[in-house]
């Protein structure tokens, strides 16, 4: 018991370092955040809860979730306006995914290998990315998740009636998060029912029947409370239909072929070898078919649908950790063999890379003021005896060399949110401009906003904007004492209002941020002679 609150401990500790350091240093601009951010805003300030609007609009393609525990963070913090709070939340989704990932495989595969797993979750690429933003995914991922676990242990016969209760519930508030794609663990757990003949002698259909009631019961009340709100029927079918039809980012069949290696990273090797495994153990490890049969179904999933994007790959990062537990468990065998052999030499192979790439962010900053000809050959002279040197003290030891990798994820990820991001990612210049641009529009009755990151700009502007396509002919109708926001990169910057110098510029690479503001009546009589 001891080792495995230690287990736990660790894991807390390493995801919240992960997570919630710099939750706020982010810049604001992914147009998924973005919908969350505002339509929580606008529940927050006394909008509808039942019916969720983004930037005045209803927003009802995504169930509302999300909405809901973000706008209850804004709620309880008495403000509306920061990053961090809107966050919290997903933050706390995603510890929380970590820790059911470990519960789940400490049943099913031994706390060791648990440990191994909820560690690659929490220091993977996609995780890092996306569990610190406030996104529908991570809520999806955390209760399909649950719902998975709860399905195992019913199917297993443990506590049954208690297990399906849970389940039922699980799959309910994924279906709230992101709507059908929750169902994908009822898929798999009714496919393994289907191939274990001693399993469907215990699976009883009273259970499976309250599974399906509490399933469903949950997952449509919101969306009948919707269709009997007056004028909501026809909206709710086109956004029904657009959800399940629409394709908005298409890709073709094998894109998660080569984006799921992505989302891993770095730790994606171990997959391969991890499903060659579960073939290999197939008939002797039911916790391992489970857990494939979930990978496989998601993953068909994800390539069926039309619509993909890498974060959907989020979806199977729990059960593709889990899989890829075993192959770097071989890592630590005492047992020579092949498998343990490149294990090692591939975890310490990540130490010195994560090592290498930690001190980089580290000296980058500094680097940066030093002429280039000067600069570069030194700060490679220094990364090259860094690798070297982490290669020597962590020759032959695994476990050193695997918690270099923890420690070095999160030292990244909290360099990139605190130092680099400003550096690295031209959208962190919103805010900043933001900050300027408030002080001038606080008598201005009318803001027109132009450009790919307007709902960014209105969440930190805190206000209203009005939409334009066409930033001259909107500039010859303003009123006076208007004003004017056009932002976003070179080569999408809409065609700017001729012989008119902005009252406030900011560039950052090739993108940009500019406010024009109309004179008032008063100062045009000022500037006549």
């Amino acid at each position: 018991m001891t080792r495995h609150r230690h287990f736990l401990l660790l894991l807390i500790l390493l995801t919240g370092a992960v997570v919630f350091t710099g939750l706020g240093k982010l810049a604001v601009h992914r147009q998924q955040e973005i919908r969350v951010l505002l339509t929580a805003r606008d529940m927050a300030r006394g909008g509808s809860w039942l019916i969720p609007h983004f930037r005045g609009q209803p927003r009802l393609r995504k169930p509302p979730l999300a909405y809901w525990v973000t706008a209850a963070a804004f709620r309880a913090a008495g403000r509306t306006d920061s990053p961090t709070v809107g966050r919290i939340p997903a933050a706390v989704a995603g510890l929380l995914l970590i820790v059911t990932i470990y519960l789940f495989g400490a049943f099913s595969l031994g706390r060791p290998q648990a440990f191994l797993a909820a560690s690659m979750a929490a220091t993977s690429f996609i995780f890092v990315r996306h569990a610190r933003l406030a996104e529908t995914d991570i809520f999806l991922c955390l209760f399909s998740t649950l719902a998975a676990a709860c399905l195992y242990l019913a199917v297993r016969g443990s506590r049954p009636l208690a297990c399906w209760t849970a389940a039922g519930t699980a799959t309910a508030l994924a279906f709230l998060s992101k709507g059908p794609a929750a169902l994908l663990p009822a898929a798999a757990a009714a496919l393994f029912i289907s191939t274990e003949r001693s399993i469907r002698r215990r699976v009883r259909a009273s259970h499976a029947a309250l599974f399906l009631l509490i399933t469903v019961s949950l997952s449509a009340a919101w969306y009948l409370a919707v269709l009997h709100a007056p004028g909501t029927g026809h909206a709710v079918e086109n956004e029904l239909h657009e959800m399940l039809a629409g394709s908005d980012h298409p890709g073709n069949w094998f894109y998660y072929f080569y984006h799921l290696p992505l989302a891993l990273a770095p730790w994606s090797l171990f997959l391969p070898f991890g499903l060659f495994i579960a073939a290999r153990t197939w008939r002797r490890h039911a916790a391992i078919r489970f857990v494939a049969i979930w990978w496989l179904v998601g993953f068909l999933a994800l390539s069926i649908i039309r619509n993909k994007q890498e974060h959907y790959a989020l979806l199977l990062l729990p059960s593709s950790t889990l899989l890829a537990a075993p192959a770097l468990a071989a890592a630590f065998s005492a047992q020579p063999s092949s498998g343990r052999t490149w294990a090692r030499a591939y975890v310490v192979l990540i130490a010195v890379l994560f090592t290498t790439v930690a001190t980089a962010c580290l000296l980058l900053p500094a680097f940066r003021e030093l002429p280039g000809i000067v600069g570069l050959p030194l700060l490679i002279v220094i990364l090259m005896a860094t690798a070297a040197a982490t290669a020597i003290a962590i020759h032959r030891r695994t476990a050193a060399a695997f918690a270099l990798v923890l420690a070095g994820t999160v030292v990244a990820a909290s360099l990139y949110a605190l130092y680099l991001s400003p550096v690295l990612e031209p959208h962190s210049l919103i805010p900043e401009f933001a900050d300027r641009a408030r002080p001038r529009l606080t008598r201005v009755r009318t803001v027109y906003a132009a450009g790919s990151r307007i709902g960014a700009l209105e969440f930190y502007l805190d206000r209203h904007l009005h939409d334009t396509t066409d930033p001259r002919t909107t500039w010859a109708r303003l009123a006076p004492g208007d004003a004017l926001i056009i932002c976003g990169s070179r080569k999408h910057l809409p065609p700017l209002p001729s012989g008119v110098v902005p009252e406030l510029k900011l560039r950052r690479g090739n993108f940009f941020c500019l406010l024009f503001r109309t004179p008032t009546p008063s100062a045009r009589v000022r500037r006549d002679p």
